[in-house]
C-alpha cells in the first residue's frame, strides 16, 4: 500500500472513530446527566465494583487472541477457526467459574449483591461469539461497519438504562443495559462479518497466536489493574459511596480520553502493523502524532479546568459537586492519559508484547499505591496520585518506543515543547474568556458559561495555532496536519 493510500485509509478510520468516539461521547454525557438524577452515587458504586471483577474477567479469557489475529502478516482460515474456538471455550469457562464462585468473587471485590454479578457474567457469551469477527474488521479496516456497531450499542444502552432507572431499578437498571448492549452488537457484527470460521484448533496457530497474545494479555492484565486499582483502593478502603463520586470524576476525565485515545489506538493499530519494518514512517508518524494529539487535548483540557464548576453542575447537578476537585486534578494530566496508547499502539505493533507488559505492571502498581497513599488525604489526593502514575506510563512508553524505532531525544523534545507552549495558551485564553463572561453575565447559569467558553476558547485556540505555528510547531507536525485536512477536503468534496 502506497504511503498517499494509506493516508487516505488513515484518515477516513479516523473520520469514521472519531466520528463514532464523538457520537459516543455526546450520548455518553446525556446518559450520565440523565442517570445522576435518577440513580443515586452508591447504585453507581455497587455497579463499579462489579464492572471492575468483570472487566478483569473479560481480558483473561480473549487471551490477546483478536489484537493477534490483526498483526498477524498471512493470516490463514486455521489461525481465524482456532482464535475462535479458544475464545469459546474460554469464555464459557469464566462464565462458569464466576457462577460457581460467587461468593468468593463478592467478598474479595467488595460486591454487594451475587445475583447481580451473575447476571452480568453473562456478558461472556455475547463477547465470545463477537470478538474473532469485530477482530476481523479491524484488521480489513472496516472502520465505518465499527463505528455503527458501537454507537448503536450505546444508544440501546442508553435507552434501556434510562427506562429501567425511571422505574427504580437502581443499580439493576446499567446492568441490565450493558447487556443489551452487548446482544445487540453481536446480532450487527454477526450480521456483518462472515469469518467462515468452524470450531476447530489448530496446533500450529496456536502457537503462534499464543505467543504474541500471552504478551498482549499479561500487558492488558496490568493495563486494566492500573485503570481500575485506584477504584478497588476508593471502594476497600473509602465504601461504595465515595467510589462513585470517584468514578463520576474519572468517567469526565473519560470522554475527551476515549474521543482522542481511542480513536488513536483503533485506526493507528492496524496500519502500523502494516508499516512495521519501515522504521522512518514509523519515527515521522510518532513523533508528529505526539504533537498533534497534544494540540488536540490543550483546548480541551482549558476548558475542562477553567469550567470545571460549571460542567460538574450542569453534567451532574449539585448533588455531585465533590466531583470537582478530583476531575480537575485528573483533568491537568489529561495529555498523559491520552497521549501514551500512540506508544503503546507502536510497541504492540512491532510485536514487543512483553515490553508493553513490563510497561504496563509499572503503571499498576504507581496507581495502586498513588491512590493507597492518597485516600488518607481524600479524594482530591487519590486523584493526584493516579495523575502521577499516567505522567510515569507516558515517559516510560516514549523511552521504549525510542529505543525500539531509534528517535533521537530531541526529536521527542520538540513536539512536547510544542505542547507545552500551546497548552499555557490555551489555558491563557480559557482564562480570560472565563472572567470576561463571569464579568458580563454572572455566575447563576453555568450552561451558558459553558458553552461561551468553550466556543471562545477552541476559536481563539486555533486562530492562535495557524498565526504562530511557524515559531512553534514542528515541521512534521504541522505537514501531518494539512496532509490530514486535505484528505479530508477530497473526500468531502467527492460527495
Amino acid at each position: 500500500m502506497s504511503e498517499q493510500s494509506n493516508l487516505k485509509t488513515g484518515v477516513s478510520g479516523m473520520l469514521w472513530m472519531s466520528a463514532s468516539s464523538a457520537s459516543t461521547t455526546v450520548i455518553n454525557l446525556l446518559l450520565t446527566m440523565v442517570l445522576a438524577r435518577l440513580l443515586s452515587a452508591e447504585d453507581y458504586g455497587v455497579y463499579q465494583a462489579i464492572a471492575v471483577l468483570v472487566g478483569f474477567a473479560d481480558m483473561l479469557w480473549q487471551l490477546g487472541i483478536g489484537p493477534a489475529l490483526v498483526r498477524k502478516k498471512n493470516l490463514t482460515k486455521d489461525d481465524i477457526a482456532t482464535g475462535h474456538t479458544i475464545n469459546i471455550l474460554m469464555g464459557v469457562a469464566i462464565v462458569v467459574i464466576i457462577n460457581l464462585f460467587t461468593g468468593f468473587w463478592c467478598d474479595v471485590f467488595a460486591i454487594e449483591s451475587g445475583m447481580m454479578l451473575r447476571a452480568y457474567s453473562l456478558v461472556f457469551i455475547a463477547n465470545t461469539l463477537m470478538a474473532v469477527p469485530k477482530a476481523m474488521m479491524q484488521r480489513k479496516c472496516r472502520f465505518k461497519v465499527i463505528a455503527i456497531c458501537n454507537v448503536g450499542g450505546l444508544i440501546v444502552h442508553a435507552v434501556v438504562a434510562i427506562v429501567l432507572a425511571i422505574f427504580g431499578w437502581g443499580a439493576w437498571a446499567l446492568v441490565i443495559s450493558i447487556l443489551a448492549q452487548y446482544a445487540f452488537q453481536t446480532i450487527f457484527v454477526l450480521c456483518k462479518e462472515k469469518t467462515g470460521a468452524g470450531f476447530r484448533i489448530v496446533k500450529g496457530s496456536v502457537k503462534e497466536l499464543m505467543v504474541f497474545g500471552g504478551g498482549f494479555t499479561l500487558a492488558r492484565i496490568f493495563n486494566y489493574i492500573a485503570l481500575q486499582g485506584d477504584n478497588y483502593v476508593v471502594n476497600k478502603t473509602m465504601g461504595s459511596q465515595y467510589l462513585g463520586f470517584y468514578g463520576k470524576a474519572y468517567n469526565l476525565l473519560n470522554y475527551p480520553a476515549n474521543l482522542v485515545g481511542q480513536t488513536i489506538d483503533q485506526v493507528l493499530y492496524p496500519l502500523m502493523s502494516k508499516e512495521q519494518d519501515n522504521l522512518p514512517k514509523m519515527r515521522r508518524l510518532y513523533c508528529a502524532g505526539t504533537g498533534l494529539i497534544g494540540l488536540v487535548v490543550a483546548p480541551i483540557m482549558a476548558v475542562a479546568v477553567t469550567c470545571r464548576n460549571e460542567l460538574v453542575l450542569f453534567v451532574l447537578g449539585k448533588q455531585w459537586i465533590a466531583v470537582s476537585g478530583p476531575m480537575t486534578v485528573m483533568v491537568c494530566g489529561l495529555f498523559f492519559r491520552t497521549a501514551y496508547k500512540l506508544g503503546n499502539s507502536l510497541i504492540r505493533s512491532l510485536g514487543k508484547v512483553y515490553q508493553s507488559a513490563a510497561i504496563q505492571f509499572t503503571y499498576a502498581v504507581c496507581v495502586v499505591v498513588g491512590a493507597y497513599i492518597g485516600h488518607f488525604y481524600g479524594l482530591t489526593a487519590v486523584a493526584f496520585g493516579v495523575t502521577v502514575a499516567f505522567s510515569i506510563v507516558y515517559f516510560l512508553t516514549t523511552a521504549v518506543s525510542a529505543y525500539f524505532i531509534k528517535i533521537d531525544i530531541i526529536d521527542i523534545l520538540k513536539p512536547l515543547g510544542t505542547i507545552l507552549i500551546y497548552s499555557l495558551l490555551a489555558v491563557g485564553i480559557g482564562l480570560a474568556s472565563y472572567a470576561l463572561i463571569v464579568k458580563k453575565i454572572g455566575v447563576s447559569n453555568c450552561f451558558l458559561i459553558l458553552v461561551i467558553c468553550t466556543i471562545l476558547d477552541f476559536v481563539g485556540y486555533a486562530l492562535l495555532y495557524f498565526m504562530t505555528h511557524k515559531f512553534f510547531a514542528t515541521k512534521e507536525m504541522h505537514s501531518l496536519l494539512v496532509k490530514i485536512i486535505g484528505v479530508m477536503k477530497q473526500k468531502f468534496l467527492k460527495k
